[in-house]
């Protein structure tokens, strides 16, 4: 059971005020999110396009989107085919894709985001207007990860 940081009594796990003395009750984002039922972080995997699939997650701190292990092959296959072949085009590719293969957006770096409820999916577009993060949700973890967007969007920036 938790106690009042300003008088030291006991105090409910699920008040936000003490009982006793009426100060507020201060908790870090994660003994809150372990009272309101609510995740920390919601973690997934989805298939993209045929051969592409992306680890997903949405935390507190923001959004992040990292390849699959077999979409990483592929894409060095296709720097490693374009050595080959001297293609340099195939190379460009390749090593474009490479370089984005793991990124994150933190939430005071977002400028917009966008949500597709038919498609399932919520792009978060970042300040510097490069490289926005597409979350392709599931079927069944659509409304879990747009309940977190939703709680750590910064004002303003979300479009439904």
């Amino acid at each position: 059971m938790p106690f009042c940081t300003a008088c030291g009594s006991e105090v409910s796990a699920q008040g936000r005020f003490c009982p006793a003395c009426g100060a507020p009750l201060k908790r870090d984002e994660k003994e809150m999110a372990q009272v309101s039922g609510q995740p920390e972080e919601i973690r997934w995997t989805a298939k993209v396009w045929p051969l592409y699939a992306a680890d997903f997650v949405v935390s507190s701190r923001g959004v992040g989107q990292s390849a699959s292990k077999s979409t990483k092959k592929l894409n060095t296959g296709l720097a490693i085919g374009g050595i080959l072949t001297g293609s340099p085009t195939a190379v460009g590719a390749g090593m474009i894709v490479k370089g984005r293969e793991d990124q994150s957006i933190e939430w005071n770096e977002v400028r917009s985001i966008t949500v597709d409820h038919r498609k399932r999916t919520i792009t978060v577009r970042r300040k510097s207007l490069v490289f926005p993060i597409r979350l392709y949700c599931t079927e069944e973890n659509f409304g879990e990860v747009l309940s977190m967007v939703r709680r750590f969007a910064p004002p303003g920036t979300l479009r439904e």
